[in-house]
């Protein structure tokens, strides 16, 4: 008998579902924000050594002695002559969250004595900013201790063209505390108001406020000015107001050539001081540029029978940048007035010249 054939085999099915097209793949998740998303640090270490040419440089003593008693007249920080001085060390802090954010900048040094009273008794250690910010929109508040809106210069040397500061810069105040908006109407227009003590003063010396208004104004990135007018009765004596109108305008010629004009009026009770600084600056080279300006103050004091001083400076200056962090500099300046207003020893002069050499860390 015939053997049947086997059947045929049965056919294996996969146990598996048929495999879907491969899906795109979900968006990467936005890296965590670190500290150095959200803080900035700032260092300055800034050193110098003055010559007096037209002085006697004998040298007053005391760890915190604002000025040798061969120092020039008329200068806002660099009051040290024929002496090594540490001017200024600074670490400034900014912190920003969202619409929140704050800053405090702190140093030591002569300029820290000077901005504390100016006496040989002042504290070297100087809080020169600490204050809030919150934004809304185009407006921000800031609440503290803030510097001044005014002037062509700053108190931190490496952001200035000169080493030296104008004269000027020494007749306007150098911070303020207190409450300040800060508009942003568009890019080429910004406005400021603010209420603070005075002029210098955490707290303030006298029971008025001073008020302050400034506009920011770029119309094109080659030019750009600052109007700034502060009014307050903070007079020295008296109930006298103090007001302050101050206009700083620069212009970017190239890649290589700056100028800045600055001018300021100052009344206070009778006295009524006027002057006008115009500064250049020229990158030469990759480690050298030039800086110049020459500057006129007239003092009127108000008193009968007594004539105006003029005051008269020109300085110039020359920058050795390395590495984007490091500059030496060297400056040679000339002072003159119309009446004998500086010393040599208890000679009386109409003028006085100085040279300075000054070393700038910072980043």
């Amino acid at each position: 008998m015939a053997v049947p054939p086997p059947p045929p085999p049965t056919p294996v099915v996969a146990d598996t579902a048929p495999v879907a097209a491969p899906m795109a793949p979900a968006p990467a998740a936005a890296p965590a924000k670190t500290w150095k998303d959200v803080l900035v640090i700032e260092g300055l270490a800034d050193s110098y050594y003055q010559w007096n040419i037209t002085h006697d440089g004998s040298s007053r003593t005391g760890p915190n002695a604002v000025a040798t008693e061969g120092a020039p007249a008329f200068r806002a920080f660099d009051t040290q002559a024929n002496s090594f001085a540490l001017n200024y060390a600074k670490l400034g802090f900014g912190a920003s969250f969202d619409n929140v954010a704050f800053r405090a900048d702190f140093g030591y040094g002569h300029t820290g004595s000077i901005i504390n009273g100016g006496s040989p008794d002042s504290l070297a250690f100087l809080m020169q900013q600490a204050y809030a910010s919150l934004t809304l929109g185009q407006l921000t508040l800031d609440f503290g201790k803030f510097v001044t809106t005014a002037g062509s210069e700053v108190i931190e040397a490496n952001k200035n063209w000169l080493y030296s500061r104008s004269l000027l810069f020494n007749q306007i105040p150098f911070l303020h505390t207190g409450v300040r908006a800060n508009f942003k109407a568009s890019d080429a227009l910004s406005l400021q108001a603010s209420i603070v003590n005075g002029w210098n003063n955490d707290p303030d010396n006298n029971e008025g406020k001073t008020f302050g208004l400034s506009a920011n104004i770029t119309p094109t990135p080659m030019f750009n000015a600052v109007v700034t007018a502060y009014l307050g009765k903070e007079a020295a004596m008296g109930d006298d107001y103090r007001f302050l109108l101050d206009v700083v305008a620069g212009l970017t010629l190239s890649e290589t050539l700056a100028l800045n004009l600055n001018v300021d009026f100052i009344k206070e009770g009778d006295v009524t001081l006027f002057g006008a600084a115009l500064m250049a600056r020229m990158a030469l080279q990759e480690h050298f540029a030039l800086a110049l300006r020459g500057e006129i103050m007239n003092l009127d004091f108000g008193i009968d029978g007594v004539d105006a001083t003029q005051i008269y400076e020109g300085t110039v200056g020359a920058i050795f940048p390395f590495a984007g962090h490091y500059e030496l500099r060297a400056e040679v300046r000339l002072d003159a007035a119309s009446e004998e207003a500086f010393f040599n020893g208890t000679e009386a002069k109409k003028m006085q010249a100085t040279g300075t050499v000054a070393a700038l860390a910072f980043f």
